[in-house]
C-alpha cells in the first residue's frame, strides 16, 4: 500500500505540473509520463474535475469498470455510482472540496460486470494559486469480502438458529480488530433485546461477577497462550435486573501461522437452574450430615473383608445391646443378622467385594442381643483402609420411633374416622330423636288449628308452629353443615322457574311479614328465561335463609324486596342470574362484614341482642352458593339496611316448563281413593298422620311396628305404605325386606313403600332406597310433602 501511495502521489504531482505548464510540448510530455506511471499501478485510479466529469484514469480503472478509456473520459462520475449511494457520494465530494482533506468511504459502483462494492480514497489537486482543480480517487474492490461477510452472516444466522434450538447464546470475537458479535439469544440470557445491547467486548467483561473475573481472565489467557483448540469455563454474568446468571462458556479459535488465535467463537449456555439445583443439593447434603452428627440413634459399624467387626460406635452399643469389646472381631452375621437373612447377606457382600456390586440402602429388621428385632434404615459404604484393605461401613438409623409414630398416626386416623362416623351417626340419631316429637307437635298443631279456636288461641297455635318450623330449620342447617364438613353435600339439577321461585318465596314468608308489619315484594327483570336448569331446592334454601334473615333484622314499617336480573354470560349453554334480597333493616356494622358468613357468627354477639338464631343461615348460603359455582356479596349501611347479591350460572332448559316440573308446584294426587297402611311406633305421630290422611278421605289402617304391619298385609291390600324406620319388635327396613322377598307377600312386592322417618341424612335416604323403600319422606309429616312425593312417583311411572 505504501508503494502504491507513492506512485499515486507521483502521478498526482505530474498531473498538477502538466496543468500548470504553459508549453504545449512540455505539457504533452508530462501527460504521457503521467499516464505511463498510472498504468503501472494495479490500483484503479481516476481523475475528475470539480464538476464531477472524468478527465483521466489508468488502465486498472478501465478494467475495473469493463470499459475503454475513451468510454470513460468525459463522462460524469454519477453515471457509475449506485443510486442508493449517489446522495452520500455527492455529499462526500462537497466535503472534500470544502475541507481539502484525504477522505475514505464505502460505495457501490455500476460496472459492466454488475454492481461492485468499493472503498474509495479521495484527495484533491490544486494549482499554484491553491485553487482545487481536480479530485483524484483510488478504488479498492471489496466485493469479494462483502460477499464473504454476507455468506458468513448467513452461516452465523443458521448457526444462531441451531444454537437457539439448543437454548445457547452465540458469540464471535475478532481479536485483531476487537470486533465482537453477540447473538440475540446471548443477549436474551442476560435479559436484553438484540437492539438494547451494543456488540462490544466491554459489555461482556463488565458483566462478569467480581468473584469470577480473575478466574475467567486466567482461563481466557491460558487458552490464548496454549495450543488447545477448545475451552470451557463456568462463571456468573450480570443480568439486566441486577441479578447474576450462571453460564457455561465454551469456544474454539482460528490461529495464525505463529499459533496466535486471531478469531475466537463459541456459545454461552444458561446453567443457572443446574447451579441452583447443585447448590440446593449441596445445602441438603450439609444439613443431612449435620443431622447425622447431632442425632444420637445413628449406629455405625465397620467390617473387614471377612465381615469381622473393626469399628463399633456407642450408638451401636445402645441399638443392638453389644458392648464394643463384645462386638470387636465377631462376624456380622453372628451379631445382627437373623437366621433367615444370613445367606443372602453373605452373598451380597461377596458380590460387592468381587464384582463391585454395591448393596442398596434399605429398611431392615436386624437382631438385638436379646433376640428381638430392631427396625433400621441401613446404608453401606466400601472404602480402603490405611493398609489398602477394603472395609465396609454400615450406617444404621433406628426406625423404632418412626414406626411407633406411624402406628400412632394410623391409630389416630382410625380414631378420627371412627369419631367422624360416630358424629354422623350421632347427628342422624339426634335428628331422628328431635324430629320425631317435632313431627308430632307440628302435626297436632295443624290439627288443632283446624278446630274452633278464639283469635288468641289461633295466634298461640301459629306462634307455636312458627317455633317448630324454626327449630326444624335449625336442625336442617346443622345437618347441612355436617355434610359440608364431610364433603357429602351434593347438588341435584332440575328444571327451575325463577319467577315461580321468587313468587313462592314471597307467599311462604308473607304471613310472617304481615305479622311483623313489613312489606314483602318481588321483582323480575327483563329477559329472564321462563325455565332454567339448576338445583331448585338448594336455591330455595338460599332464598329462605336470606329472606328469613331480613325479616329478623327489619323493624315494623320497613320493606323487603326480592330481585332477579339477567347478567351477561360467556357461554351459550349458561345463563347468569343475579338474585338480590334488599331490606331496610338495621344494617351490618362494618367490622362484622369480614366474618359475616362464618358458621356460628351473629351480627350482634351481645347477651342483650334482639334477634334469635344460631348463626348458621348465612354460612349455609355461602356454602351452597359456592357449590353452585356462584358468587355472594353484600352491601350494607348501618341504620339504613342491607342488600345481598347472589350470582348463579344456570344451565339452559331444553324445553318449556310444565307445571309438574316446577320446584314450587305439586300435582294433585287424589288421596281419597287410596288405602293407606301407616306404620308408626310413636303414638302422637301415628294419631296425627292418620287423622290428616283421614281428612283427605283416605282409608287408613295403622300398625305400631313392622311385625304388626306384616300381619295386616296377610289379609289386606293397600295402595300405599308409610313405614317408619326405627321401631320396636321389627324395624322398617326388615319389614320392607320381607315385603319385597318373602313368598307370602308376593302380592305386595310392587306396592309403594315410603320411608316416613326422622332420619334426614343423604346417606340414610340412599340406604333406605337400596333396602327396598320406594321413596323417602322426612318428618314432620304433612299432606303437602306427601303429595309432592306421590307426584314424583307418578312421573317416574
Amino acid at each position: 500500500m505504501t508503494s502504491t501511495r507513492k506512485l499515486h502521489e507521483s502521478a498526482a504531482h505530474s498531473i498538477r505540473d502538466t496543468h500548470l505548464t504553459k508549453c504545449p510540448a512540455h505539457s504533452t510530455c508530462r501527460e504521457q509520463s503521467c499516464d505511463t506511471i498510472l498504468d503501472l499501478l494495479a490500483t484503479p485510479i481516476v481523475f475528475k474535475d470539480v464538476q464531477g466529469r472524468y478527465t483521466g484514469c489508468n488502465t486498472a480503472f478501465a478494467a475495473f469498470l469493463g470499459y475503454d478509456k475513451s468510454e470513460i473520459i468525459g463522462r460524469l462520475c454519477s453515471d457509475f455510482v449506485a443510486p442508493k449511494d449517489a446522495q452520500a457520494y455527492e455529499s462526500m465530494d462537497r466535503r472534500l472540496l470544502q475541507d481539502n482533506e484525504v477522505m475514505e468511504y464505502e460505495a457501490g459502483f455500476l460496472t459492466r460486470f454488475g454492481l461492485r462494492q468499493v472503498i474509495i480514497r479521495k484527495s484533491v489537486l490544486t494549482n499554484s494559486s491553491g485553487c482545487i482543480t481536480h479530485i483524484i480517487s483510488e478504488f479498492f474492490d471489496i466485493s469479494a469480502r462483502k460477499q464473504a461477510e454476507a455468506d458468513l452472516h448467513k452461516s452465523m444466522e443458521r448457526y444462531d438458529l441451531a444454537m437457539r434450538g439448543a437454548n445457547d447464546g452465540l458469540w464471535d470475537w475478532e481479536r485483531t480488530s476487537d470486533r465482537v458479535y453477540y447473538s440475540p439469544r446471548w443477549k436474551e440470557i442476560i435479559g436484553y433485546l438484540d437492539q438494547e445491547l451494543p456488540n462490544r467486548i466491554e459489555e461482556w467483561k463488565s458483566r462478569i461477577h467480581p468473584d469470577d473475573y480473575d478466574r475467567v481472565m486466567e482461563a481466557n489467557n491460558a487458552f490464548v497462550s496454549s495450543s488447545d483448540s477448545h475451552f470451557s469455563v463456568e462463571y456468573r454474568i450480570r443480568h439486566k435486573d441486577g441479578s447474576y446468571r450462571w453460564v457455561l462458556g465454551r469456544g474454539t479459535c482460528l490461529r495464525d501461522d505463529a499459533g496466535h488465535p486471531f478469531r475466537i467463537a463459541g456459545a454461552h449456555t444458561d446453567i443457572t437452574e443446574r447451579k441452583q439445583a447443585e447448590a440446593f443439593l449441596a445445602a441438603s447434603e450439609k444439613r443431612f450430615r449435620t443431622l447425622l452428627d447431632q442425632v444420637k440413634r445413628v449406629a455405625i459399624q465397620g467390617y473387614d473383608e471377612d465381615r469381622r467387626v473393626t469399628f463399633w460406635n456407642r450408638s451401636s452399643e445402645q441399638l443392638y445391646g453389644y458392648t464394643r469389646e463384645e462386638a470387636m472381631g465377631r462376624r456380622l452375621e453372628d451379631l445382627l443378622i437373623p437366621t433367615e437373612m444370613r445367606q443372602k447377606v453373605i452373598r451380597d457382600i461377596t458380590a460387592w467385594l468381587r464384582h463391585g456390586t454395591p448393596i442398596p440402602a434399605a429398611e431392615l429388621l436386624l437382631q438385638h442381643r436379646n433376640g428381638s428385632r430392631v427396625p433400621v434404615f441401613s446404608s453401606h459404604v466400601m472404602q480402603m483402609d490405611r493398609d489398602g484393605n477394603r472395609e465396609m461401613f454400615c450406617i444404621d438409623v433406628d426406625m423404632s420411633e418412626i414406626h411407633a409414630a406411624n402406628q400412632a398416626l394410623r391409630q389416630a386416623k382410625e380414631e378420627a374416622e371412627n369419631a367422624s362416623r360416630a358424629k354422623s351417626r350421632f347427628l342422624a340419631n339426634m335428628s331422628h330423636e328431635i324430629r320425631t316429637p317435632l313431627s308430632g307437635i307440628s302435626s297436632m298443631l295443624e290439627l288443632f288449628r283446624e278446630t274452633s279456636l278464639t283469635p288468641d288461641q289461633r295466634s298461640y297455635v301459629d306462634m307455636t308452629r312458627s317455633a317448630c318450623e324454626r327449630l326444624t330449620g335449625l336442625l336442617g342447617d346443622i345437618l347441612d353443615l355436617s355434610k359440608v364438613e364431610a364433603g357429602t353435600l351434593e347438588l341435584r339439577e332440575n328444571t327451575v322457574s325463577p319467577a315461580s321461585l321468587l313468587e313462592a318465596t314471597c307467599q311462604m314468608f308473607l304471613p310472617a311479614a304481615e305479622q311483623l308489619g313489613l312489606t314483602l315484594t318481588h321483582r323480575i327483570g327483563d329477559g329472564i328465561p321462563e325455565t332454567l336448569v339448576g338445583d331448585g331446592h338448594r336455591l330455595q334454601q338460599i332464598l329462605n335463609n336470606l329472606v328469613g334473615n331480613a325479616l329478623k333484622f327489619t323493624d315494623s314499617g320497613g320493606s323487603i324486596l326480592l330481585g332477579c336480573d339477567l347478567l351477561a354470560h360467556s357461554r351459550k349453554d349458561k345463563t347468569n342470574i343475579l338474585l338480590s334480597v334488599q331490606d331496610t333493616g338495621a344494617g351490618i356494622p362494618e367490622h362484622r362484614l369480614a366474618t359475616l358468613f362464618d358458621a356460628f357468627v351473629q351480627g350482634d354477639d351481645r347477651y342483650s341482642r334482639n334477634h334469635q338464631g344460631a348463626g348458621l343461615g348465612l354460612s349455609i348460603v355461602k356454602t351452597l352458593t359456592r357449590l353452585m359455582n356462584g358468587t355472594l356479596t353484600v352491601e350494607s349501611t348501618e341504620g339504613e339496611g342491607s342488600t345481598f347479591y347472589i350470582t348463579i350460572p344456570f344451565g339452559n332448559a331444553p324445553q318449556k316448563i310444565t307445571s309438574s316440573d316446577m320446584v314450587t308446584t305439586t300435582a294433585e294426587v287424589p288421596l281419597g281413593r287410596m288405602r293407606v297402611l301407616l306404620v308408626e311406633d310413636d303414638q302422637v305421630n301415628r294419631f296425627a298422620a292418620s287423622t290428616l290422611l283421614s281428612r283427605e278421605a283416605a282409608s287408613v289402617m295403622t300398625a305400631e311396628n313392622g311385625r304388626q304391619a306384616l300381619d295386616l298385609l296377610r289379609s289386606n291390600t293397600f295402595d300405599l305404605i308409610l313405614m317408619d324406620i326405627q321401631m320396636p319388635v321389627m324395624d322398617g327396613l326388615e319389614a320392607v325386606n320381607r315385603i319385597r322377598t318373602a313368598p307370602e307377600y308376593r302380592n305386595h312386592r310392587e306396592t309403594p313403600v315410603i320411608a316416613l322417618t326422622a332420619y334426614a341424612m343423604k346417606e340414610d335416604r340412599e340406604r333406605f332406597l337400596q333396602k327396598g323403600m320406594t321413596a323417602h319422606l322426612i318428618k314432620p309429616f304433612s299432606i303437602t310433602k306427601l303429595l309432592e312425593v306421590l307426584d314424583s312417583l307418578s312421573e317416574k311411572e
